[in-house]
């Protein structure tokens, strides 16, 4: 019989607590240390100090706007001014002014004597609120003298009323004066302190010119919309406050805006004023321009701006000045400078008007510093604005120029290169259009003849001395050719002396590309050749190369032209010397071709890269032979 089951006994199993059993949820962990790996050249997240100047700088225009439309809105466009409304103007910008000063200096004190740039900007808003402040509580005290009786306030036309009242033109230099003390006062608070200031001299710099553009209502007013001696001193004076603070800034960008600007303060004062009833009034503001053209060339020859900015500033102020001389001839504008005025000059009211002062204040106050490489735009923008001028007006700055022209060109040992060329290309180009559009011979016989040969010599010595490029004498002598003196003239002189002159030319260079055997010269001269040849051929159309006493032979010959066919015949003679070495057309065609493939790229698909494929080497281009030399082919034409 089989024995009972046995139940098997369970087996011992040492118990483990659940928190330590393997898998557990409950199962702890034992932190391992972390190792930091650094990262080569890391830079962590920085703050763009830039962005938040800009974004303060807009904020600050905003508020300026908002505070600006308040207060003109108090000052200007209410029913009524009074006493009172001066009064709060006054005292509110001084008030607020002081605030913001004393907030700066509080921390300033507190934290290491260094203003910050938020601190710097606290201070620009409270200078301009000290500029309001000033300006109207010198307007009240203004106000205030006249309701006590003084007559130097009071204009006759104008007696004193509590509402609505307008004082003497002398009320102006009360203003004047006030806004001198202040800007001055400004000035010696800010070269106390040390750090970011910029802002504050922004703004100390701007308020003279502020308070000039404030002019534009009041001051005219007050002057009878002339500009009388109290308006101009206080132009004058604020303007070259304005650019001498800018020159203390050391920021040459803030004195370029500011110089720019005070050269258009008179070209917007004459827009803004009507000299109604006052014969000769008109140009009285635009004649200020002299006085701050005079201070702009002072300080621009300073050593402490930088030569690359003045450079590019001269651009604009030069271009200013165009602008104005541009606008006296439009507008019919007088000379008005105190007592030398149109009406006084007599005879030379046409000679010497606002034209020719303008110019020659220019051209006098930007001297210096044209000789030290700063205004390098001189030069070229006075000899291309000569076209503006009436006929009768523009002699004196045409013989200025002319002689001026040598020395800038062959004497002087600063002018640069790129200067004495362009400068050469815009006086040809001012002659050009002027013999169309001003003719001088309408008012002065042979004058424009005079200036064309006396170019023409200039040019040509400078080209001897290599003073000028190939291009710019050639740009020039076209220029000089093209226009009505040689094409439609009366002279029958100067289209020979024309002809001769470039047909010496281009033998000249001819000679020249044989005796150095470089490629580059043997294209110029070439080039010259043609150029010669089209010239003379354009004049032989417009039958302007007439010798007066071959007429009779011509008539003989049955209209055979004597004149052309000796054009022809030393045409020939003189470049038979160089019939190997002269380039035909095809050849220069073919050059110009291959020059101007090789300077556009072509993207390679394969390499990814932009290629030239096109080769610069000359050997491979073909001419159409000798028979299409241009002094071959001028003649037959």
């Amino acid at each position: 019989m089989s024995k009972a089951p046995v139940r098997p006994r369970r087996r011992n199993r040492n118990m483990i607590p659940n928190i330590e059993r393997p898998g557990s949820l409950f199962q702890t962990e034992q932190p391992a240390p972390l190792t930091e790996t650094p990262i080569q050249n890391y830079q962590g997240p920085r703050e763009n100090i830039e962005l938040q100047k800009f974004a303060q700088l807009i904020l600050y225009g905003i508020s300026l706007a908002a505070i600006w439309g308040g207060i003109l809105s108090i000052a200007f466009f209410s029913e009524s001014t009074t006493n009172e409304n001066f009064l709060v103007l006054g005292f509110g910008g001084i008030i607020s002014a002081s605030m913001a000063i004393a907030l700066v200096e509080w921390q300033r004190r507190r934290g290491g004597k260094e203003v910050q740039s938020i601190h710097g900007y606290i201070i620009g808003i409270g200078f301009f609120f000290s500029a309001v402040g000033v300006l109207y509580m010198t307007r009240l005290l203004i106000s205030i003298a006249a309701e006590s009786g003084v007559g130097l306030f009071i204009d006759e036309g104008r007696p004193w009323q509590e509402e609505d009242w307008q004082p003497a033109a002398e009320a102006i230099y009360a203003q004047l004066i006030a806004c001198i003390l202040l800007a001055l006062g400004q000035y010696w608070y800010l070269r106390k302190l040390k750090g970011e200031i910029t802002f504050g001299l922004a703004v100390n710099t701007l308020t003279p010119l502020a308070v000039v553009m404030i002019g534009f209502g009041p001051w005219l007013d007050w002057s009878n919309q002339v500009v009388s001696y109290e308006l101009g001193v206080s132009i004058i004076s604020l303007s070259a406050l304005a650019m001498w603070l800018a020159l203390r800034t050391n920021n040459g960008i803030i004195f370029s805006i500011v110089a720019v600007f005070s050269g258009l303060v008179p070209i917007l004062y004459e827009f803004a004023h009507s000299p109604e009833g006052i014969v000769g009034g008109e140009g009285g503001a635009l004649s200020l321009m002299t006085f701050i053209i005079l201070i702009q060339g002072a300080l621009a020859a300073d050593d402490r701006l930088r030569q690359d900015l003045m450079q590019w500033t001269s651009i604009f102020l030069v271009g200013v000045v165009i602008y104005a001389i541009w606008l006296v001839g439009y507008e019919d504008l007088n000379l008005v400078l105190g007592p030398l005025r149109a009406d006084n000059l007599g005879d030379l009211e046409g000679v010497l008007n606002l034209q020719v002062i303008l110019w020659i204040t220019v051209l006098i106050a930007y001297f210096p510093a044209t000789l030290k490489r700063r205004i390098p735009y001189m030069p070229i923008g006075l000899a291309g604005s000569l076209f503006l001028f009436t006929p009768e007006s523009s002699v004196i700055p045409w013989i200025i120029a002319t002689l001026m022209l040598p020395y800038l060109v062959i004497i002087s040992k600063v002018t640069r290169r790129w200067v004495a060329d362009w400068s050469v290309i815009a006086i040809s180009g001012a002659f050009l259009i002027q013999s169309y559009q001003n003719p001088i011979a309408s008012e002065y016989d042979f004058f424009e003849e005079l200036i064309l040969l006396a170019i023409l010599v200039i040019v040509e010595y400078s080209r001897r001395n290599e003073r000028l490029s190939d291009f710019s004498i050639n740009v020039a002598i076209s220029g000089l050719f093209l226009s009505k003196a040689v094409l439609f003239g009366t002279s029958w002189l100067i289209p020979w002396a024309v002809v001769f002159y470039i047909l010496i030319t281009a033998y000249l260079q001819q000679q020249d590309a044989v005796k150095s055997g470089e490629e580059s010269k043997f294209v110029t001269a070439s080039l010259g050749i043609t150029i010669a040849m089209i010239l003379t051929v354009i004049l032989s159309a417009f039958d302007r190369l007439e010798l007066p006493m071959l007429d009779d032979y011509q008539n003989i010959l049955d209209g055979f032209n004597v004149s052309l066919a000796i054009v022809a015949l030393a045409v020939y003679l003189m470049m038979f010397k160089f019939r190997d070495s002269e380039l035909d057309l095809g050849y220069l065609f073919n050059l110009t071709q291959a020059k101007g493939q090789s300077m556009v790229p072509v993207f390679d698909q394969d390499t990814q890269t932009w290629v030239n494929p096109f080769s610069e080497s000359t050997e491979n281009i073909e001419g159409y032979g000798p028979l299409a030399r241009s002094s071959l082919l001028g003649p037959l034409a």
